[in-house]
């Protein structure tokens, strides 16, 4: 069944006066007072408890933990989430008069559109008698600053930022400016004009090379012509202390960005987009543990098992920016005990097995039962009132059965002398008890 995103325009809101007259919201904000907004999210609060009554039956986007939604609200924008029937149709809209006959407000059908998400053909009508507009697959709609469709074409967002960075362009071209002036009007002007629409979609590298391009003529030459480069690019993009000017590449930030979404979704919190992404992350296969927002741990993320690459091009575009981002990360050792109570036990290149391999998690390897029972750090296996390893008591309760040499092979890994227990460590000087042969190589850092 398709689910069926639309966005209401709702206006005429209305205040009143200290003696019971009404008083447009326009007229409010005209007197510069700040009620009118806060009336709004009043108003659209109430909106949003009136989907979600079960006496109205509104059925909204399930997600795959039983949590659902059914509306969102930004400012003045309004999106309902509707399960794709006209039925449910007709249930929404009934909630939507009650809400309008009770605040004063009307739906501005000529800025309200439509969206069939989904692969299946739409076989009945609804809403064209009041002008409400659907939007055909592969076309867009404005949405909080960036076009949403379904199915929609990459150029669709790429060329409206694309034209609005050239007239950017087309006006500091005039201005005299010198080669550190030009740096700084690139990084801070514009490039920032395709960040917002990267943190949320990810530009092909032609769309980069195109970024690139303009940015470069604009470092050289200070126009939009083209203009011979005196440097490599990349040299151009590393950091003044080693040689460079300092330029934020394109493709590097916009991967930045989007691995920046998976690593936030998987903090704690409930909020319905960090629901899809725990979802959607979960389809890797690797153990789930970390998945609740009450335990989340992110260890997983630097798994050495291969990741399985959702179906989606947005999934597609997030982990492939993280396996990207992932790969220049550099792993550094703890300073402290509370770092070293931090360090995860599994897939670390510090904590190491008799034959110098990290402590896996995939499969049947030592970590799978351990992290699925929530044991996946250091301070997991640690007694602090006892100052010592915990027994294998401790971890019997948490899943059974348990391996006794698993517990002892894991604990005899971790490279720890509980001598430093109660102090700072020098570099180097967590890992003094093992065996040189036994050291693995860090190559990431988290």
């Amino acid at each position: 069944m398709g689910q069926l995103p639309i966005r209401i325009g709702l206006v005429g809101h209305q205040a009143q006066r200290g003696g019971g007259e009404n008083l447009p919201s326009s007229q409010v904000r005209e007197a510069g007072m700040p009620l009118s907004p806060y009336l709004f999210i009043l108003a659209t609060d109430v909106l949003g408890h009136m989907l979600d009554d079960l006496r109205f039956g509104v059925e909204g986007l399930a997600f795959p933990g039983g949590k659902k939604i059914t509306d969102q609200t930004f400012a003045d924008d309004t999106a309902l989430y509707l399960q794709g029937t006209r039925e449910n149709m007709e249930r929404a809209q009934k909630v939507l008069d009650i809400f309008c006959k009770a605040s004063g407000a009307k739906i501005n059908w000529n800025k309200s559109c439509a969206i069939w998400a989904s692969k299946r053909n739409r076989e009945w009508e609804w809403g064209r008698e009041v002008g409400l507009q659907w939007i055909p697959e592969g076309k867009g709609v404005r949405y909080l600053g960036i076009q949403v469709g379904f199915h929609l074409p990459p150029e669709t967002n790429f060329d409206k930022m694309f034209s609005t960075l050239k007239g950017k362009l087309i006006n500091w071209s005039t201005c005299r400016l010198s080669l550190a002036g030009r740096i700084l009007v690139a990084n801070q002007v514009l490039l920032a004009s395709m960040w917002y629409m990267a943190a949320a979609w990810n530009p092909n590298p032609r769309m980069c090379s195109q970024v690139r391009e303009v940015v470069r003529n604009f470092i050289w030459s200070g126009k939009a012509a083209n203009a011979r480069a005196k440097v490599k690019w990349e040299t151009l993009v590393l950091p003044i202390s080693q040689g460079g000017l300092g330029i934020i590449d394109s493709k590097t930030q916009s991967e930045a960005l989007l691995a920046k979404l998976l690593v936030r979704g998987l903090a704690p919190g409930g909020e319905p987009w960090k629901e899809l992404l725990r979802h959607k992350a979960n389809q890797t296969k690797l153990p789930v543990h970390g998945m609740d927002p009450t335990t989340q741990d992110i260890n997983w993320l630097f798994a050495a098992t291969k990741l399985k690459r959702p179906p989606s091009s947005l999934w597609k575009s997030i982990l492939h920016s993280w396996l990207s981002v992932r790969s220049d990360l550099r792993k550094s050792e703890p300073t402290n005990s509370a770092e070293t109570f931090r360090q995860p036990v599994f897939e670390n290149p510090f904590i190491v097995n008799q034959e110098g391999r990290p402590l896996g998690l995939s499969g049947k390897s030592e970590g799978n039962a351990f992290v699925n029972a929530g044991h996946s750090r250091i301070g997991d296996f640690w007694d602090s009132d006892e100052e010592d390893w915990k027994g294998l008591s401790a971890f019997e309760m948490s899943f059974h059965p348990t391996n006794r040499s698993n517990t002892d092979l894991i604990i005899n890994s971790i490279p720890w002398d509980p001598a430093t227990a109660r102090k700072n460590l020098e570099v180097g000087e967590w890992v003094g008890k093992m065996e040189s042969d036994r050291t693995a190589s860090p190559d990431w850092n988290y």
